[in-house]
C-alpha cells in the first residue's frame, strides 16, 4: 500500500534561497533596490551609503551598508520586510517598490548575510538577520525581530527613526575599483535617483512645455562621505558645481496614452487617481512623457572632444542609452529595438528620456527586480508609429553635423544634404505663397515679436533683423540626406517657424531607383556624340516610361496607403498624418522593390 502523503508548503526553503542568487543581479542594481526601499517605503530625506574594503589596496568588498532617516519600521513590519513576497507595498502603483522582493533578492544576490536595524519615532529599535547558510543547513523559519540598539557609528543618520541594512560575507559581489569604479558609481547612482536629489526637477507650463522648477521634496545621498550630484541626461537641469553651464536645447516632447492593462490590479485608492480619456474610447488610461535634447553647442565646437577633460568632468563619454523611468527612478538606459540606438560618440550629444507610471508596468514587462524591462511589441510600435522620436533624433544629428562641417551637413557619400538643384522648386513655392506651416500663419504680429525676442534671449549673437528677414522670406526647404536608415519615412517634414524643411531619406528604395535612372541619363549625356539618332530616342523613351511608371508608383501607394487608414477612427491629426507617412513609405517600398522593374533600370 502506497504511503500517505502529508501537506507541504510549495516551496522548498534552501532551494528557494539558492534560486534567488542565480538572477545574475548587478552590485548596482542590488544597491539601488536598497535605495528605493529607503525613499518609497521609508520616505527617507537623507540616504549615506558606506562601502568598504578588506584594506586599502583590495577591490573586494568587506561590508556595505546603507543608511536612511526614514520613518523607519516597527518590529512587525520589520518581520516582513524580511520575508520574500511580502511588502507594505505590494502591487501598489504609488510607489517606486511594488512586489517585496528588492531587500531579499538584492542582497542575497551579493552576499550571504543581510542585517537590518530598524527604528520608529518614539519606540524601541528592533534587529533581524537573513543568514543564508542558516537556512540551506536546514533552518526553514525566520526568527523574530529582537530588541538591540543602532551601532554608534550610524546614529549621525538614525537619531530618532530610520534604518540600517548590512551586507556583510560578500561572495557573489564584483570587485570595485576604490577610484574610478566607485566615481562611476557615484555617477549611476546620482543618474538613476537624479529626480529625488535635483536641486530641479522637469515639469510642465499651462502650455505644456517642459521647464525647471525647484525640487519641493529633495532628498539627499552619500556614498563615503561625498555627496551624489543628480546627472540628468538630457542636461536640462542644473546641476551643484556647474551651475554656470548653460542649458540643453529640449527639441521634441510628446505624451502617448496608454490604457490600463486589463490584467492589472489597481488598489481603488490609485483608480480614483487615474483619468478617462478620449483618445482610449473613453477607458482608463494612464501617460508616457517623452522629452528629447540637444546638448549644448558651446560643449561640442568641434568632433571627438567627447572625452576632452572639461565634459569628463560632465560624464558625457557616459551618456547613453535611451534613459527609461518608472515612478521617476531610472530603470533602464538602453536602445528599444533600435529605436533610437547608441553607436557612434555623435549620439552622446542628445539625450532621450522616456518616463511612465507603475500603472503601466505591463507595457514595459518590468520584473520582480527593475531590471530587463523592455516595452512590449505593440507599445514598440506605438513608439515607433505615433512619436517623432526617429525622425527628432535623425535631425538632431544633422544639426551636430552640420555644426562639425562648418554648416554644411553631409551623408556617408560625403555629399552635402543641401542641393542647389532644388531652388527651382523652392523659388516656385516662395513665389505663390504657400508650404509655411500653418502654425506660423497664423500667428499675429505681437506673436512673431515675442517669438524673435525669445530667440534674441537665447543666442546672444542673434541678429534679428536679418534673421528673420530670412525666415519671413522662406517657405519651403528641400533637403537631400544620404544618412538616414532606410526603413525611415522616405521624406522627412519638419515645420519651423515660417519654413518648412522637406528631407528626401535617399537610402530609400524609391530614391535608389530615381537616382539611377538619372545617373544612367547623366552617364548617356556624358557620350552623346558616340551614339546614333535611333538609339538616342529609345533611350530617351524608355526613360519617360520608367519616370511615369516611378510617378504612377508614387501616387498610387498615396492611395493605397490613404485608403488603408480607417476614416471613422477617432484620433489626432498628428496621429493620423504620422500613420498615413509609415503606411505610405511601406507601400512605396513594397511596389518599388520590383525586380522587372531593375532589371528595366539597367537594360
Amino acid at each position: 500500500m502506497p504511503k500517505k502523503l502529508e501537506e507541504r508548503y510549495p516551496f522548498d526553503v534552501p532551494g528557494l534561497f539558492s534560486g534567488l542568487r542565480t538572477l545574475s543581479l548587478s552590485f548596482q542594481a542590488s544597491l539601488f533596490e536598497l535605495i528605493d526601499n529607503s525613499i518609497g517605503h521609508g520616505n527617507a530625506e537623507k540616504i549615506d551609503l558606506r562601502i568598504e574594503w578588506y584594506d586599502n589596496n583590495s577591490e573586494r568588498l568587506s561590508r556595505v551598508a546603507v543608511i536612511d532617516n526614514g520613518i523607519g519600521m516597527d518590529q512587525e513590519r520589520l518581520f516582513s520586510a524580511l520575508i520574500t513576497g511580502k511588502s507594505s507595498s505590494y502591487n501598489q502603483r504609488n510607489t517606486i517598490g511594488r512586489f517585496g522582493f528588492g531587500l531579499k533578492a538584492g542582497g542575497l544576490n551579493q552576499c550571504k548575510v543581510i542585517e537590518v536595524y530598524s527604528k520608529i519615532k518614539n519606540s524601541d529599535p528592533y534587529y533581524s538577520v537573513l543568514d543564508y547558510d542558516a537556512f540551506m543547513n536546514g533552518k526553514i523559519k525566520l526568527s523574530p525581530p529582537v530588541n538591540k540598539n543602532i551601532p554608534e557609528e550610524f546614529k549621525d543618520v538614525v537619531k530618532d527613526q530610520g534604518t540600517v541594512v548590512i551586507w556583510t560575507n560578500l561572495d557573489i559581489a564584483q570587485t570595485l575599483n576604490q577610484n574610478e569604479d566607485l566615481d562611476k558609481l557615484r555617477y549611476e547612482i546620482g543618474r538613476t535617483f537624479r529626480k529625488f536629489i535635483g536641486e530641479e526637477i522637469l515639469d510642465v507650463d499651462k502650455e505644456g512645455k517642459s521647464i525647471p522648477i525647484k525640487n519641493k521634496n529633495k532628498k539627499i545621498m552619500f556614498v563615503n562621505g561625498i555627496k551624489t550630484l543628480p546627472w540628468d541626461p538630457l542636461y536640462h537641469t542644473k546641476i551643484p558645481g556647474f551651475e554656470r553651464d548653460p542649458r540643453s536645447e529640449i527639441t521634441y516632447e510628446d505624451k502617448l496614452i496608454m490604457p490600463i492593462h486589463v490584467g492589472e490590479e489597481i488598489d481603488p485608492e490609485d483608480m480614483k487617481k487615474l483619468k478617462k480619456f478620449d483618445e482610449l474610447d473613453g477607458a482608463y488610461g494612464d501617460v508616457i512623457k517623452i522629452r528629447f535634447s540637444i546638448l549644448p553647442e558651446e560643449w561640442r565646437e568641434v568632433s571627438k572632444q567627447g572625452d576632452s577633460d572639461f565634459n569628463k568632468q560632465r560624464w558625457i563619454p557616459e551618456n547613453e542609452g535611451i534613459s527609461i523611468l518608472r515612478a521617476g527612478r531610472e530603470v533602464a538606459t538602453k536602445s528599444i529595438y533600435q529605436l533610437t540606438g547608441k553607436r557612434e560618440s555623435v549620439d552622446r550629444w542628445w539625450g532621450l528620456e522616456i518616463e511612465y507610471p507603475p500603472t503601466l508596468d505591463r507595457w514595459f514587462q518590468i520584473k520582480n527586480v527593475k531590471v530587463g524591462l523592455e516595452p512590449n511589441k505593440i507599445l514598440r510600435k506605438k513608439l515607433d508609429e505615433d512619436t517623432s522620436i526617429k525622425s527628432t533624433k535623425n535631425r538632431a544629428v544633422g544639426i551636430i553635423q552640420d555644426h562639425w562641417n562648418g554648416g554644411e551637413v553631409k551623408g556617408r557619400d560625403g555629399e552635402s544634404r543641401s542641393s542647389g538643384e532644388h531652388e527651382p522648386a523652392e523659388d516656385r513655392f516662395k513665389d505663390q505663397g504657400i508650404g509655411r506651416p500653418k502654425v506660423f500663419e497664423d500667428m499675429t504680429e505681437e506673436e512673431k515679436t515675442e517669438y524673435y525676442k525669445k530667440l534674441e534671449e537665447r543666442f546672444e549673437d542673434f541678429d534679428v533683423k536679418v534673421d528673420r528677414e530670412r525666415f519671413e522670406e522662406l517657405n519651403i526647404k528641400f533637403f537631400n540626406d544620404t544618412d538616414l536608415p532606410q526603413n525611415l519615412p522616405f521624406i522627412d517634414i519638419n515645420p519651423k517657424l515660417g519654413i518648412t524643411e522637406l528631407t528626401y531619406n535617399l537610402q530609400h528604395v524609391f530614391f535608389r531607383n530615381i537616382n539611377e535612372i538619372m545617373n544612367d541619363q547623366k552617364i548617356l549625356s556624358e557620350k552623346l556624340e558616340k551614339i546614333d539618332e535611333h538609339e538616342l530616342a529609345d533611350n530617351l523613351r524608355d526613360t519617360v516610361g520608367l519616370m511615369r511608371y516611378c510617378l504612377d508608383l508614387l501616387l498610387g501607394s498615396f492611395a493605397s496607403a490613404q485608403v488603408s487608414i480607417d476614416p471613422y477612427a477617432k484620433q489626432e491629426v498628428k496621429t493620423t498624418l504620422m500613420n498615413l507617412l509609415s503606411q505610405w513609405t511601406t507601400m512605396l517600398q513594397i511596389v518599388t522593390e520590383d525586380e522587372s522593374f531593375k532589371k528595366r533600370i539597367h537594360e
